[in-house]
């Protein structure tokens, strides 16, 4: 048992430092991609005006700032989409693990209640009043625990439902920015 919560640790942690790389990547290309829209405005903002001249040719008026501002927003909602889904595939990895431990711990003590039942039967010098009250406690801690894991399997269900909306929701909207829906 102790093994398996060190190794646990290790993987916990192991995946913790990989989120944390991806999160720091997410960050650099975001950087990258702000620049690169920085140069490109200011690229388009500074044109040549003696070319210009020269050609006689007019500025076209700039796009109106509204649809950077709507691009801005789009992907400001989609990046705290993608930290919703995030954190509920961890909740839900979370709840998994808490449901498996829960479950060990119900055949562990179904086993137990059976191996006591059957140790009951056998020893002579046990009254039944004492073996029955021992019945009913074990009795009432397996229901307990069954209670305890069905909220957790419905809670999981309904992260689950959650995380898969999110991640529908955040395809619509990069398949519309793609699209170029309003």
């Amino acid at each position: 048992m102790e093994g398996d919560v060190d190794a646990d640790e290790e993987v916990t942690r192991g995946l913790r430092q990989q989120f944390q790389a991806l999160q720091e990547q997410q960050q650099r290309r975001l950087e990258k991609m702000l620049a690169a829209k920085k140069e490109q405005a200011a690229s388009q903002a500074a044109p040549d005006r003696q070319d210009h001249d020269d050609l006689k040719l007019h500025l076209v008026a700039p796009q109106p700032a509204s649809i950077h501002v709507a691009t801005s927003l789009l992907e400001n909602e989609n990046e705290q989409l993608q930290e919703q889904i995030l954190e509920l595939r961890n909740e839900n990895g979370r709840l998994y693990k808490l449901l498996s431990e829960r479950d060990y711990e119900i055949k562990y003590l179904k086993k137990k209640r059976e191996e006591e039942r059957l140790a009951l039967a056998e020893t002579v010098g046990m009254t039944s009043d004492v073996a029955a009250s021992k019945m009913v406690e074990l009795s009432k801690r397996n229901r307990e625990l069954t209670v305890e894991n069905e909220s957790h399997k419905s809670k999981v269900k309904q992260l689950s439902n959650k995380l898969q909306e999110l991640e529908k929701e955040v395809l619509l909207q990069s398949s519309c920015r793609y699209l170029g829906c309003s």
